[in-house]
C-alpha cells in the first residue's frame, strides 16, 4: 500500500480519485493550483498534509471531514482570510499558515478547538 505521495509543483487544479489509497499516510500537493481542498475526506489515515504555495481561500468545515488522524497541515503561501471546521481534526498538532490573509486575531478563534503544540501565523495582513 502506499503511504507517501509527492505531487508538487504539477499545475493540479483538483484532487480526485484518492479513495484509492485509503493507507496514505503523507500527502505533498504543494505549489499547484489548487483553490479549495476537496477529495480528501476518504484519508483516515493521513497524518501530513502540505498543500502551501496554492491559491487556497479558506479552511472549512467540508475540506477537512474524515481526516481524524491529520497532525500537520502546511498551508503556507495560500490567500486564506477564514477558518472554519478545524474541530473535524482532532488530531491537529501543527498548523501553518504564514502567508495568507487572515485580517485578525478573531479569524482564529475556532483554532480553540483543538489541541496545537505549534502554529505559524507570521507574514499576515491583521498581524
Amino acid at each position: 500500500m502506499l503511504r507517501v505521495l509527492m505531487l508538487g509543483k504539477n499545475k493540479i487544479s483538483l484532487v480526485e480519485n484518492l479513495h484509492y489509497l485509503p493507507k496514505l499516510d503523507v500527502l505533498d500537493l504543494h505549489c499547484n493550483l489548487l483553490t479549495k481542498i476537496t477529495g480528501l475526506s476518504y484519508l483516515s489515515e493521513l497524518r501530513v498534509l502540505n498543500l502551501a504555495g496554492n491559491q487556497i481561500e479558506q479552511l472549512d468545515h467540508g475540506a477537512l471531514q474524515g481526516l481524524h488522524a491529520l497532525t500537520e497541515l502546511n498551508v503556507r503561501r495560500n490567500i486564506i482570510h477564514a477558518i472554519s471546521g478545524i474541530e473535524c481534526t482532532p488530531s491537529l498538532q501543527r498548523l501553518f499558515l504564514s502567508y495568507n490573509h487572515i485580517g485578525s486575531l478573531d479569524a482564529l478563534v475556532p483554532l480553540s478547538t483543538v489541541s496545537l503544540m505549534e502554529i505559524a501565523i507570521d507574514a499576515n495582513p491583521g498581524e
